[in-house]
């Protein structure tokens, strides 16, 4: 069926072998007649990039249920089942008539910062009838082992390939007799995911053909009423797929720039924040950061204050308490934006909020244990005080630039970060040259 794992050269460089994205597969057998999980057990068990176990303890909710929408019970449950197994990915499964619903969750899914995001909200579903077989058609078996891939990629480069090979077959193959109109638009959502997964890093023209085609495709074959999760996924595919093409070689980013920022709006209508809290938070994320990338090519100060308002959303919902890595990048996101916003207005309050901001985010990466990101967030620091000092001819503001600049290089120096040392080294030498400037007056 597939040929994974092949054996290497005998005089390539030995590596620590490939280990098996960890798959917990977690629901109901509603009907002892249809056996779900011993059709998937056929299905993903061969696989030799896969090691899948069963949960029956954490069974899921009908969480599309309106009288049952309790996002933070979904959301716990699947995590304590991937923390019981010490698995990669939960697919968890919920027959509803002659349907089966399947989401997947990954224990950092919303925490993080790669692209592209994947909420545990976008789902899929299937007939029941493929499961009175021995097990799933190849295009469906391929397509759910490929989101299980592609979820894990961050996790080691050598998973690229396998998800390739598997993106290959699809490509290679219509989907199966029985999957009809109404499931066409996850299961064509699915597929774009997937091949924004494997090309994200390096997009190109024939990339985004394909995958808009896919998501218009998707578009087309929606049924009346229209599923909101749905229509918020296909949004949030599109904003991410614009970003990627923003970001390629030779790109007019500007526009594409413009036209993510435009569907990362309107998914949000999508995900009202009491209902569907971590994914209003997260695309509040990938917003802010869209406009940010709008500000640095068009330098627009409202694209600025945009980031600052969509991060500040965020904000509220991933709190140290509850989030505390993510609240702290959220720290860092608002210290950058703030920085810039006060450089741009001479705005030494604000400037003053942005310095507060790294230091809470220093207050989680702390020197003992992050000593990089503590030095790297300390000359953020001492870069908004010498902006300060400069501009608003203030000797203070010099001299905390200075302390702050050297807190950085000793850290720096104890690691032994060499091309760091020499930007503080620079800093330090301006901070001083403007210090005694002022002192001469």
């Amino acid at each position: 069926m597939f040929s994974f794992f092949k054996s290497k050269k005998q005089n390539a460089p030995a590596q620590e072998p490939l280990l098996p994205v960890r798959v917990v597969i977690a629901g109901r057998d509603e009907n002892a007649a249809v056996g779900l999980k011993r059709v998937l057990a056929e299905s993903f068990q061969p696989l030799p990039f896969l090691s899948v176990v069963f949960e029956d303890d954490f069974t899921p909710e009908d969480f599309l249920n309106p009288d049952n929408k309790n996002f933070f019970d979904f959301y716990d449950t699947g995590i304590k089942a991937l923390k019981k197994h010490n698995a990669d990915v939960l697919l968890r499964f919920c027959q509803n008539g002659t349907q089966i619903r399947f989401n997947f969750l990954t224990q950092d899914m919303y925490l993080t910062s790669t692209s592209p995001f994947f909420s545990s909200l976008f789902g899929f579903y299937l007939p029941i009838s493929y499961f009175q077989s021995q097990d799933l058609p190849l295009q469906i078996s391929c397509l759910i082992s490929a989101t299980f891939i592609a979820l894990n990629l961050k996790k080691d480069s050598r998973y690229t390939a396998i998800l390739q090979e598997l993106v290959n077959t699809l490509s290679k193959n219509k989907m199966p007799q029985g999957i009809e109109k109404s499931f066409m638009p996850h299961i064509l959502s699915l597929l774009a995911f997937n091949y924004l997964s494997l090309h994200a890093d390096s997009f190109h023209k024939r990339d985004m053909a394909l995958i808009s085609n896919l998501i218009n495709s998707a578009n087309k074959v929606k049924t009346k009423p229209v599923d909101p999760l749905i229509e918020g996924t296909l949004l949030t595919l599109s904003a991410q797929m614009y970003a990627c093409a923003a970001e390629s070689k030779n790109a007019d980013s500007y526009t594409f720039f413009e036209r993510a920022i435009e569907k990362a709006k309107k998914a949000l209508k999508y995900f009202n924040k009491y209902i569907f809290p971590y994914d209003y938070g997260r695309l509040c994320i990938v917003l802010s950061k869209f406009y940010f990338s709008f500000f640095k090519l068009s330098e627009n100060r409202q694209s600025l204050r945009d980031a600052v308002f969509y991060t500040r959303e965020a904000e509220k919902i991933f709190t140290r308490a509850s989030t505390p890595s993510l609240w702290a990048d959220i720290q860092g996101d608002l210290g950058a934006y703030l920085a810039h916003l006060s450089f741009y207005s001479k705005n030494k309050e604000i400037a003053e909020i942005a310095v507060q901001n790294y230091k809470n985010r220093q207050s989680f990466y702390q020197k003992e244990i992050f000593p990089l990101l503590w030095a790297q967030t300390e000359k953020n620091i001492a870069d908004i005080y010498y902006y300060l000092g400069k501009n608003l001819e203030n000797a203070a503001y010099l001299e905390k630039s200075s302390d702050a600049y050297w807190n950085a290089l000793e850290i720096l120096e104890e690691i032994g970060d060499t091309e760091h040392i020499r930007l503080i080294e620079n800093a330090l030498k301006k901070t001083d040259e403007n210090f005694l400037r002022l002192n001469k007056k």
